[in-house]
């Protein structure tokens, strides 16, 4: 247990490192799009955010099903976490907008390859007495990451515009270290299956749905708040010291609450954390587009607030991947996961960018409540099944 606990938490760093060498980017956005290219405006600006996370969608489902097939991981990790550092060098040096976008798209294929092979090992290592707190564990570091690379970032950004590049390569160079010299003996499924099996794990695990929504309207947000508050702070004349220090505050409870909502969660289930911590974050996100979206007082407030209600729900969501899916199809059932959260994270800059860009910044914080809202409706028929099925069986599975 000791060593297995010990592996999780250089994986852990491993995350910490490569969320953070995309966290600090979120600063000085608004700088080093809108102001170098002025005619590609706040709706063209979410592109380069857009095109980050339409890499992570695609290269991060391709990354599963690879890893499924061959059973390996640590290849991808190596490879993401070296071809991360070289893009993170060339961006800042790109003049052409469309030519950014397309090394964006490339640093994020890197990127999303050591993340999704690095969720995938923390998963082999867990079973059902210890998968809450693992991924807790998980959830801390990656949650670390988020906060201190974007207060990180709004310093850095205050020495240069470029500053934020070159520490993010540095940071993926750490990851690419992690996985040549740290990462040994995680097991992985001996079974190679066929592409077609591969494919249909959500066909064969229908109750990997649930967790997948789940994923997917979280990372909607998250690509939502990163992108829409940095701008609409830069709206309000705040430098990028406040900008980044205001998208780490929103971080401190929800890193805070990983390890003990993780860890509640395996012994009473997943759905109170899941219900309670979506619909406040849901309600949060529609009073702060209606009530408080032009003053920054109430806004960083209301990032507070959204730190805790999100605590509740990173690391059961995550765990549930787990409890609805063999331990050999881990691979493919983390990317179904990560191809939900993918897609969302690929529609909140593009939901927030258009909105805000046509009606405002009110108007896009609420109709991203009202996003989170409804899915949870969606999803709790579902989400019972899965939590009576998991309570039942809790205290006679072990690892």
């Amino acid at each position: 247990m000791l060593w297995t606990r010990a592996r999780v938490v250089l994986l852990g760093i491993a995350i910490f490192l490569t969320v953070t060498s995309t966290a600090v980017l979120h600063a000085n956005q608004y700088e080093f799009i809108v102001m170098r290219f002025p005619d590609v405006g706040i709706a063209g600006s979410s592109l380069y955010d857009t095109m980050l996370y339409s890499a992570y969608l695609v290269v991060g489902f391709s990354t599963g099903v690879l890893q499924h097939k061959t059973g390996h991981r640590r290849a991808f990790l190596v490879i993401g976490g070296g071809g991360a550092s070289v893009c993170f060098l060339v961006l800042p040096a790109l003049q052409s907008f469309p030519v950014l976008l397309c090394f964006r798209f490339l640093q994020g294929s890197f990127t999303v390859m050591a993340w999704q092979a690095i969720s995938t090992m923390v998963l082999d290592l867990s079973c059902a007495e210890d998968r809450g707190v693992n991924l807790g564990i998980f959830g801390i570091f990656l949650g670390s990451g988020m906060g201190v690379g974007s207060m990180l970032g709004g310093a850095m950004a205050e020495a240069g515009l470029a500053v934020p590049y070159y520490f993010a390569s540095g940071f993926s160079a750490g990851v690419f270290l992690v996985g040549m010299l740290g990462v040994r003996g995680v097991r992985a499924c001996a079974a190679r299956p066929r592409l077609r099996d591969s494919l249909s794990v959500l066909r064969r695990h229908p109750r990997l749905a649930a967790p997948a929504v789940f994923n997917f309207v979280d990372r909607l947000h998250m690509g939502f708040i990163v992108f829409m508050v940095p701008m609409l702070l830069a709206t309000l004349g705040l430098d990028e010291g406040l900008r980044g220090m205001l998208i780490g505050i929103q971080t401190i409870p929800m890193l805070l609450m990983q390890y003990p909502v993780g860890k509640w969660s395996d012994r009473h289930g997943r759905l109170r954390p899941l219900v309670v911590g979506s619909t406040c974050y849901g309600t949060t996100l529609i009073l702060l587009g209606g009530l408080f979206s032009t003053s920054f007082p109430a806004i960083a407030v209301g990032m507070v607030v959204l730190g805790v209600f999100s605590g509740l729900t990173t690391a059961p969501a995550n765990a549930l991947v787990g409890d609805v899916i063999p331990h050999e199809a881990n691979a493919m059932g983390m990317a179904s996961f990560n191809l939900a959260g993918n897609i969302g994270i690929v529609v909140g800059p593009l939901l927030g960018g258009f909105v805000a860009g046509y009606f405002g910044f009110g108007a896009a914080f609420m109709i991203a409540g009202l996003i989170e809202l409804v899915s949870l409706a969606v999803n709790l028929v579902v989400l019972r099944d899965i939590h009576e099925a998991t309570s039942l069986c809790m205290t006679s599975i072990s690892c």
